[in-house]
C-alpha cells in the first residue's frame, strides 16, 4: 500500500506561509445567513485579527520547530436530537494548527477510503448515500439486508488501532507525530481488555477522517471478500445478501471482525427482506408493489418539522421569516415524495418554495445581470484568452464582497463588458455572431483600455495575457 509523505512534502506545505493564512482565514468564516452579513467575532479572533502577521509567524515557527502543544479541549453538550458532548479545542493556535493538517492531508485520507463510504467527504453526503441505496434496492428488490451500528463508536476508539492505521497511509515521522498528538489530545477511558486508551474527540475536524479510516479496512473486506453491495456511513453499515441465511452467517463474521478492531456491534442489528422499510440517514426506502423504490421523510425530521411549523405559526411571524426558518426542512423534502406531506405541513405558505423546486443554479442564472443580460449568459474572463471577440460596450460596476479577513462588507468596483463572438466569413474578415453576453473583470491594465476607447465601440478585438500575472489582461 503506498504511504504518503517525505516525497511529497507534506509537511513542508504544512508549515508553509500559504495555508497557514488559508487556515486563519478558514477559521474566521461562520456561516452567513441574511439576517447576519457581518460576523460575530470573539476576543480571541477580535486579537488574532489586530495581530495577524504575529500570529502567522508563531504558528509557522511552533510547526517548523514541532514545539506545538494542544491546550484541554472545552466540553459542551448539544441535542440532535439525542445529547452528545462535543469537545472543542482553543481557537488559537489549536484551531489554526488542526485546520492547516486538515486541509493539507484530506485529499491523502480520501484516497484511502472506499467509494462506497460516505459522512464527512466532499462530494459524498446524505444525498449520494441515499442515491446508492435506491440504486441497490431497484436492483436486487428480492434480497435480504443486514443494517448494523456501532455502540458509541467515537468513544471507544482504540488509540493503538487508529495510530496503526494512519502509520499505513502516511511515512513521514513529522507527520505521524502530529497526527498522533491529534489522536492523545483526548481520551474517554482505558480498555479494560487490552489496557489501552480509547476514544476520540467528537469536535476536531480530524476526527472524522480518523473515524472513517478505521471502518475503512471492514468495509474492504466486504467489499472484496464477500462482495455484496453496501453503504457506510460512518459506523452505520447497510449491506444487500440473497438469502437470509447468508446474513446470519455475515453478520457472525461482522461482529468478531469489528470484535478484533476494538469495536462492539450493537446488538439490536436489523436482518430483513428487502421489501421492508429501510430507516437510515433520515429518510425511510420503501418498495411499492411493483418493486420499485421510493423514499419518504423519516419520522424524526417529520415530526420536528412539524412541531417547528406549528411554532412559527403561534408565533405569527412573516414570510420571509418563516422561509429562512423551515429552508432546511424543504431541503429534506425535496429529495423525497413529500409534496403531499409539504402541502399539509406547510399550509399555505407551500407557494414560497413553489420557485425552489428549481435547483439554485436555474435560479440564479434566470435573474437579470448587467446590460440588461441573464445572469447565466456571463462568461468567465479566463475563457476568453486568445478568442476574437466584439467589444459591444463597458461601463464601471460596484460589486459587494465580504473581505476574508475582516469580515466586513467592502464594495469593489469592477468593469462590466458587454462582448459577441466574431466570426471568420468567407472574404476572411471578422464579423460578430451570435447573441450578446457578457463578462465581469477587476484587472486594472483591462479597465483602463476599454475605457479609453470605449467611444470606438462596437470593434473587434481579443484578450491575452499581460505579463507573467494571470488575472492581469490587455487588448491586442
Amino acid at each position: 500500500m503506498k504511504r504518503y509523505g517525505k516525497t511529497e512534502c507534506l509537511y513542508e506545505e504544512i508549515c508553509s506561509e500559504y495555508t497557514i493564512e488559508r487556515a486563519m482565514r478558514h477559521s474566521l468564516n461562520k456561516h452567513k445567513y441574511p439576517n447576519m452579513r457581518v460576523p460575530d467575532y470573539t476576543r480571541a479572533q477580535k486579537y488574532m485579527i489586530a495581530h495577524w502577521d504575529e500570529c502567522k509567524e508563531n504558528v509557522r515557527r511552533s510547526l517548523t520547530s514541532e514545539t506545538y502543544q494542544f491546550n484541554p479541549l472545552h466540553p459542551f453538550k448539544v441535542y440532535e436530537p439525542k445529547e452528545r458532548i462535543i469537545n472543542c479545542p482553543q481557537f488559537y493556535p489549536d484551531k489554526i494548527i488542526l485546520t492547516c493538517v486538515y486541509m493539507v492531508l484530506r485529499e491523502y485520507f480520501y484516497s484511502k477510503f472506499v467509494r462506497n463510504t460516505y459522512n464527512c467527504i466532499k462530494g459524498r453526503g446524505i444525498h449520494d448515500a441515499k442515491r446508492a441505496i435506491e440504486r441497490i434496492m431497484n436492483k436486487y428488490p428480492l434480497w435480504y439486508y443486514c443494517q448494523t451500528d456501532i455502540r458509541k463508536f467515537y468513544p471507544t476508539i482504540r488509540h493503538d488501532v487508529l495510530k496503526a492505521d494512519l502509520a499505513c497511509v502516511f511515512k513521514d515521522t513529522r507527520i505521524l507525530r502530529i497526527l498522533y498528538a491529534v489522536v492523545d489530545m483526548f481520551h474517554e477511558g482505558i480498555d479494560e481488555e487490552t489496557l489501552e486508551e480509547i476514544g476520540i474527540a467528537i469536535g476536531v475536524n480530524l476526527s472524522q477522517l480518523m473515524a472513517i479510516l478505521i471502518m475503512i479496512p471492514i468495509l474492504r473486506d466486504i467489499n472484496e471478500r464477500w462482495k455484496y453491495p453496501c453503504v457506510g456511513f460512518t459506523d452505520d453499515v447497510w449491506v444487500a445478501i440473497p438469502t437470509k441465511k447468508e446474513c446470519h452467517v455475515f453478520m457472525d463474521w461482522y461482529v468478531r471482525r469489528c470484535k478484533k478492531r476494538g469495536m462492539v456491534v450493537k446488538p439490536n442489528y436489523r436482518i430483513a427482506p428487502m421489501n421492508e422499510p429501510l430507516r437510515m440517514i433520515g429518510y425511510e426506502f420503501r418498495l411499492d408493489e411493483d418493486n420499485k423504490e421510493y423514499t419518504l421523510l423519516g419520522k424524526d425530521i417529520k415530526m420536528r418539522m412539524k412541531r417547528r411549523a406549528r411554532q412559527l405559526e403561534r408565533m405569527n411571524v412573516d414570510d420571509e421569516y418563516w422561509k429562512q426558518q423551515m429552508a432546511s426542512y424543504f431541503g429534506w423534502c425535496k429529495h423525497a415524495r413529500c409534496r403531499n406531506l409539504m402541502r399539509k405541513t406547510f399550509g399555505e405558505r407551500y407557494k414560497l418554495f413553489e420557485k425552489n423546486m428549481q435547483t439554485f443554479k436555474d435560479i440564479k442564472g434566470s435573474e437579470i445581470g448587467e446590460f440588461g443580460i441573464p445572469k447565466k449568459d456571463r462568461v468567465s474572463v479566463t475563457a476568453l484568452e486568445s478568442v476574437m471577440i466584439c467589444f459591444d460596450d463597458a461601463q464601471i460596476v460596484q460589486i459587494k464582497s465580504v473581505d476574508e479577513k475582516t469580515g466586513e462588507e467592502v464594495t469593489k468596483e469592477k468593469l462590466a463588458v458587454k462582448f459577441r463572438y466574431a466570426a471568420t466569413d468567407k472574404d476572411g474578415n471578422n464579423e460578430p455572431t451570435g447573441a450578446s453576453l457578457y463578462f465581469i473583470s477587476g484587472s486594472p491594465s483591462l479597465r483602463d483600455r476599454l475605457l479609453k476607447v470605449r467611444s470606438s465601440m462596437p470593434f473587434i478585438g481579443m484578450i491575452v495575457k499581460h505579463g507573467n500575472r494571470k488575472k492581469y489582461y490587455a487588448i491586442e
